[in-house]
Parts: C-alpha cells; structure tokens; sequence
C-alpha cells in the first residue's frame, strides 16, 4: 500500500502533537501497570504453591498422627 502523505492545518499541528505526546504517555503509564499486575501475579502463584506444599506436609503429619493413634498397645510394627 502506497503511503499517502499528511496534511495537517498548522494551526491543529500543535494539538495534534500534544495529543500524540499524552498518548504515549498514556501508553507507558499502562505498560508499567501491567508489568506491576504481572509481578503481582507470579508473586501470588508463588504463594500459592507454597501454600499447597505445606497443606500436602501438614496433611502428610496427620495421617502419620492418626495412624500411629491407631496402632494397638504393644504392637511394635
């Protein structure tokens, strides 16, 4: 596709410059959101898995806990 060039009325130049400029700006402002909510969210995953880890040990603890409950007096095994 051929470029076809712009033509702007000076005087809405500077506007449209301005406009331009707030946009990018704009622009940044997302991006550095959502870097912020993507290190967030891989903060969070990190926690949950942490999380899930010590229920399978506490879960693991009391199983072990009932089981040794369990055992007769005297058995050994």
């Amino acid at each position: 596709m051929d470029e076809l060039p712009l033509f702007v009325k000076l005087e809405n130049y500077d506007k449209s410059v301005k406009l331009i400029a707030k946009s990018k700006e704009r622009l940044e402002q997302v991006k550095d959101l959502l870097r912020r909510l993507e290190s967030l969210r891989d903060k969070e995953h990190e926690e949950m898995k942490q999380l899930e880890e010590e229920l399978t040990t506490v879960e693991s603890r009391l199983m072990d806990l009932h089981t040794a409950l369990k055992k007769p007096e005297g058995d050994t095994q």
